[in-house]
């Protein structure tokens, strides 16, 4: 094996260990927000479980008509305060291929709500309004990001040292 197949391989594995956990979808891991509305059920997944403010929180929407996916064009999310005021509007266009999902980081804690309308043609399919409740990272102890942020310099260090320490085994002179 020469240097550079070497350094690509450790860069290569480096690197998918390294950002493999920001590509998590919501639904894999996280909690649920539910709620029948006619003949639909709105499911909006929600990752990390525990919502902090300033730390991304990923929404994942999908509509069904009984045990199917509905087909619908877009979302309309709006998430306000308690005090009313909008901290996010805007639609979402459904995805040739995956999920309709929004990645938000709230500005503060406290209680929000986020109101979705899933829509075809123009049309309102479904709207429904679900309480969300964030905290500040001060009142929930350590950071996510910032354990993330640690664990990923030790693993991106261990990395480098292995890769050091059988650089000679596996490379030729």
């Amino acid at each position: 094996m020469t240097r550079i197949q070497f350094i690509t391989i450790l860069l290569v594995v480096g690197g998918v260990g390294l950002v493999a956990p920001f590509f998590a979808y919501a639904h894999g891991t996280g909690e649920s927000l539910e709620a029948e509305v006619g003949e639909y059920l709105i499911d909006i997944g929600y990752d990390p479980p525990t919502i902090e403010s300033d730390d991304p929180v990923v929404f994942d929407f999908i509509l069904k008509q009984g045990e199917a996916e509905a087909e619908f064009d877009s979302v309309w999310v709006r998430i306000y305060s308690k005090e009313r005021e909008v901290v996010f509007a805007g639609g979402l266009d459904r995805g040739e291929a995956g999920r309709t999902v929004l990645t938000y980081a709230f500005p503060r804690g406290g209680e929000y709500s986020l109101s979705a309308r899933f829509q075809k043609n123009g049309a309102a399919l479904a709207e429904q309004e679900f309480p969300i409740a964030v905290v500040s990272p001060r009142e929930s102890g350590v950071s996510r990001r910032d354990t993330l942020l640690v664990a990923c310099s030790f693993a991106g260090g261990a990395l480098l040292v292995a890769g050091y320490s059988f650089r000679k085994r596996f490379l030729r002179p």
